[in-house]
This record gives C-alpha cells, structure tokens and sequence, in this order.
C-alpha cells in the first residue's frame, strides 16, 4: 500500500514539474514576444496568462493540494482535448501553408496588416514581397505578348488604424509600385478594418471591374492566416479563391497561431464562417 501511495505522489509530481516547466517557457517565450512589438495590444501578453495558468496547474496536480482525484480526471481530459483541437488545427494551418499557388489567377488580393508610420510591419512587408513575387513575372509576360488580352490586377487592403500614419492599402501599393508592378495594375480598398471587410470590400472591386465570383482569386497573407482567410472567403461566396502565403518572422510563429486559434474561435462563434453547429462546436473552431 505504502509503495502504492509512493508511485501516486511521485506521478503527480512528474505532472506537476512538467507544467512548472511549461509556464517557464511560456514568460520567456512572452518576453520575447513583447520584445518585437511597438503595440502593447492586450494579447501580446497571452504567453505571461498562460504562465500563470500553467503555475496554477502545477499546483492543483502536486500532491499536497488534496484535489479530488475526480476533479484532476476532468481536467486532465479537458486540457488534451484542447491540446487534441490545437493540434488539428495547427495541422490545417500548416498545410495551407504548403499549397502551391496557381499558375494563373486573375487577381490577386493582398490582405492587409500592421503598419509602422507609412512602413509596412515585417509580416505585412513579408505579404507584399510574396504577391510581387508571384505577379511580377506573370504581368511581364502579359505585357510582352501584346496579343494576351488578360490583365492581371493586385488588390492592396486595409484602413488605416489609429496607430497607423497610413492606410494599410496605400502603403502596400506605393511598395509594389516602387518594386517595379505598374501603376494600372494595382488597385485600393482602403476602408475595411478586418479579413472579413478585406474580403468583401475587394470583391465589390472585382464587380466593379467586370469580374464575379466565379473568378480566380489568389488570395496572400502571412502564412498562419490562411486558414482563416479561406474559410472566410468560402463563406463571402468566393467560388474559385486560392491562396499563397508569406513567411515573417520564425520565432512569432507560434504567437501568431495562438493568435489565429483565438480569431477562428471568435469568427465561429460570432457566425463568420457560415453554417450552423452547436456551442461545442463553435468553441472548438467546427474541427470536432
């Protein structure tokens, strides 16, 4: 009995170590964090929150607490099914990454971020770079073969926040511009103030413009937005959107998912993405 109750306690300390060290990781990773934003928005310190969540698990899994073993299954079973839908969605994020963009597309919409003054963020700058990239060669091509009718056309988005010396929008066009896509090729919306009025305000620019949403659309952003964006644009009515995504910063990766994870949740929830399910499956972003 008494070697029983010895492997019990040793077990939950093996647990309760395990997230004492977790929520270590997590304020250094936090600092971190805070080291390479300007902006000091409330979620740049999620990563100090979930530290502390960790140091309250630690505790409430330590054998000292008297938990009711009960309690300590319902958590436990709570926090790997959380892990369980992070995962999957981390998966979907990832493999939207990896898509290969098509080889033609007739427009292009670069979605907006943050913005510096009248400079581009880095993962704004990351987005831009990834849509001059891939329209660069093709609007050269087109503009050497006189008889091609086709033109493809760059949608630069977003408003101007209150931090912000520019409209998001007018910055990203004068760095195509400047980076050689001429001038008629590139097109503004600079009203929207989130994906969802980037995606609905450049789809009035595709009508106005003689196209539908039968188009094809290559739709950028940084590459752990995708998944959202596209279940955003499915919902808007895009018929024939792809997507192509930038790469900033590596060590905000894992902020920036955490970020994402938090987004989708509020979309699902708030009905963003169509359709209908219960609350459970609205809380875990419609992957369960």
């Amino acid at each position: 009995m008494a070697k029983k109750n010895a492997k019990k306690k040793k077990g939950a300390g093996l647990v309760s170590i395990i997230f004492f060290v977790l929520a270590m990781v997590c304020f250094a990773y936090g600092a971190a964090v805070l080291s390479f934003f300007r902006s000091r928005n409330w979620f740049n310190y999620i990563w100090f929150i979930a530290g502390a969540v960790m140091l309250l698990f630690s505790f409430l899994f330590s054998g000292s607490t008297g938990l009711p073993k009960a309690i300590k299954w319902i958590l436990g079973i709570l926090i790997i099914a959380c892990l369980a839908n992070f995962g999957i969605f981390t998966y979907r994020v990832l493999d939207m990454q990896l898509r290969k963009p098509p080889e033609t597309a007739d427009w292009v919409i670069v979605l907006g971020a943050k913005v510096n003054g009248t400079s581009p963020s880095t993962e704004f700058a990351s987005r831009i770079d990834k849509a001059r990239e891939y329209a660069a060669p093709i609007i050269s091509k087109e503009i050497v073969d006189a008889g091609n009718k086709h033109e493809l056309r760059i949608i630069a988005t977003g408003g101007q926040g209150e931090d912000e010396g520019a409209a998001e929008a007018d910055v990203c066009a004068a760095v195509l511009r400047d980076k050689g896509i001429p001038m008629l090729r590139v097109l503004t919306e600079s009203r929207s103030t989130s994906t969802n009025e980037n995606l609905i305000n450049a789809m009035e620019i595709i009508k106005a413009n003689g196209g539908s949403e039968k188009d094809k659309v290559l739709i950028v952003s940084s590459g752990f937005h995708l998944y959202r964006a596209s279940k955003l644009a499915k919902a808007l009515g895009y018929e024939n959107a792809e997507f192509l995504g930038s790469t900033g910063l590596p060590i905000l990766v894992p902020h920036y998912i955490v970020r994402e994870y938090a987004a989708n949740i509020k979309e699902n929830m708030m009905g963003s993405f169509g359709g209908s399910g219960g609350f459970f499956s609205r809380m875990f972003n419609g992957l369960f």
